[in-house]
């Protein structure tokens, strides 16, 4: 399968995109790293899981499961780290990179290569042909820097987007310094701190607080692809593509919600151009509203 086919088959399973995850080569696939892959492999949290019998399902000598032609399945999606990618939960590169060398077979070193210079170029895609690279440009390459460029004009730009089970991510920019930041139950359990300067980026990663407080360098680059990724959430959909907005005025001066089709509504801040809202009945938790958007002084730097 190629990407386009990748998608469209994700889309005629219409699983809840909360209870899922997407793994490896279909990972990388999404985010133009691979032209093709064989299959789909994808690990599901165990409600999905009993949902779809799983357990009663063919499993091949690995222990995946087969509920669908091409695609294997196991229960173990909790704990585990993601990405946001068209608007699937994506594993990490930074877990496929680690696991990929420990595995370390001729098929794997291709991709080790592929993904240690995609690291390494701070989340962009390269081309041994550097014209094809100049001409063959992705829609995540389209919109790199948007959110650097958004943060400059404003003086600082913030948003937070407020998902269920109290959980919050803060997205944001001043300075130079760049945040991604998830909130639950109103503490901070996860962030990326990336700092750009003379066009070079530092990237960290923090977790926890006080005695447990972990630092962690991160390939350069890491904060804003996430950024980028969970910014303009969803706006690179298939539905979305070549559909004219429709504006509907709501609460704050400069919001609208501009896209909604079917089941699905996409809003998009009409000014900002960011991805403030997201619903989807058939996957309800997977949706988001905005709580909070900040531009200039008033946005504040994380501590």
């Amino acid at each position: 399968m190629n990407r386009q086919e990748f998608i469209k088959r994700l889309e005629e399973l219409d699983l809840p995109r909360s209870e899922f995850l997407i793994l490896s080569g279909g990972s990388l696939l999404l985010r133009g790293l691979r032209e093709s892959t064989a299959d789909m492999d994808v690990c599901v949290s165990e409600k999905l899981a009993a949902d779809l019998d799983l357990e009663h399902c063919p499993q091949d000598e690995d222990g995946c499961f087969s509920p669908f032609p091409d695609v294997q399945m196991k229960a173990d999606m909790a704990g585990r780290a993601y990405d946001i990618v068209e608007g699937y939960k994506c594993q990490t590169l930074e877990d496929i990179l680690a696991k990929k060398r420990e595995w370390n077979r001729p098929k794997d070193q291709k991709d080790i290569a592929v993904i240690e210079d995609y690291l390494r170029s701070g989340g962009k895609l390269m081309d041994k042909d550097k014209d094809c690279a100049e001409t063959k440009q992705t829609a995540e390459e389209l919109q790199a820097g948007r959110f650097v460029k958004l943060a400059e004009e404003y003086g600082g730009f913030e948003l937070v987007q407020a998902y269920r089970d109290e959980e919050d991510r803060f997205i944001g920019g001043k300075n130079g310094k760049y945040w991604y930041i998830i909130q639950k139950d109103g503490r901070t359990a996860d962030q990326y701190i990336g700092t750009l300067k003379d066009g070079e980026w530092k990237d960290v990663r923090i977790k926890g607080r006080g005695k447990s407080r972990k630092v962690t360098d991160m390939p350069a680059g890491t904060t804003i692809g996430l950024i980028e990724e969970n910014a303009y959430m969803h706006q690179s959909d298939e539905w979305v593509q070549g559909r004219k907005a429709k504006l509907v005025e709501d609460s704050h001066p400069h919001l609208h919600y501009v896209y909604g089709f079917g089941d699905k509504a996409l809003d998009v801040s009409e000014k900002y151009g960011v991805t403030i809202g997201w619903s989807d009945i058939k996957d309800v938790p997977a949706g988001f509203r905005l709580r909070d958007l900040s531009v200039g002084e008033d946005v504040e730097l994380p501590e």
